[in-house]
């Protein structure tokens, strides 16, 4: 192979990958008649959160009811704070949805808040200790324990962000935990089938509703904010790494074939 056809190679290469963070992506979420309001994302209070996931292509769509999920992109679903629980049709709409290659992301809070998705939660391994931790209003950070694209992803890197009252996840992959309470995990993922599940345990570090907590551009909740919903649509990391990589190892099969 000469010299010509490896630099083509690399470059069809990066072509392909870095194409596929141009990509446009389909949120679907409840609307307010099935979350405790203003905990929806199509809500004003989730406003800021939302135009963080419009500006990175995302597209939104509401619903009240979960039939059989179809869409014509890599598509996430995320639930919002529901305030009434899911039926078990609705349940295995949307772990088939998961175990067909969707994401999906899972809202929690502390206490009995969000509880309605414990059930939804428990069909891939997860359930929850309400706590609360942290708390009284105030931010306190969650912390990175396990590299991940949502900490070091397309939208930037970070290693810590804030909520307030939280509960923890249990049974699935820890990657940040309460600073508050050391060993609860305030962050967590998990792979089902092709898809994947993301668990929040606060929907306070994702509002600009009347606290401490706001996912401003630039700020840290921001960049996990987005680097969640691209992790759970099946993005890759940043093309960068990629042409690195590409690159050196381009560059040694060509140095082999010279020697």
């Amino acid at each position: 192979m000469n010299k010509r056809i490896l630099l083509i190679l690399v470059v069809l290469s990066l072509i392909i990958v870095c194409s596929k963070t141009d990509a446009v992506f389909e949120i679907l979420t409840f609307d307010r008649f099935r979350t405790q309001t203003p905990h929806y994302l199509m809500s004003g209070q989730m406003a800021i959160a939302r135009q963080l996931l419009l500006d990175a292509g995302f597209s939104v769509r509401e619903t009240s009811y979960v039939g059989p999920l179809t869409y014509n992109a890599p598509a996430v679903f995320y639930t919002g704070l529901l305030s009434e629980r899911l039926n078990s049709s609705e349940v295995d709409n949307l772990v088939a949805f998961v175990n067909a290659g969707g994401g999906l992301v899972i809202q929690r809070e502390w206490g009995d808040y969000g509880s309605d998705v414990d059930h939804l939660a428990s069909r891939f391994g997860a359930s929850f200790n309400p706590g609360p931790f942290g708390g009284g209003g105030y931010a306190h950070p969650v912390n990175k324990t396990k590299d991940h694209l949502i900490w070091d992803g397309p939208a930037g890197s970070v290693t810590t962000y804030d909520q307030v009252g939280s509960c923890s996840v249990i049974g699935v992959t820890g990657i940040g935990e309460h600073g508050s309470d050391p060993g609860e995990v305030g962050l967590a993922i998990t792979t089902y089938g092709e898809g994947r599940v993301v668990f929040l345990t606060d929907v306070n570090a994702w509002d600009d509703w009347v606290d401490d907590v706001t996912p401003y551009p630039g700020t840290n909740n921001a960049i996990v904010w987005e680097n969640m919903f691209l992790w759970a649509a099946g993005v890759p990391e940043p093309c960068v790494m990629v042409i690195a990589a590409t690159s050196t190892a381009a560059l040694l099969c060509w140095r082999r074939r010279r020697a």
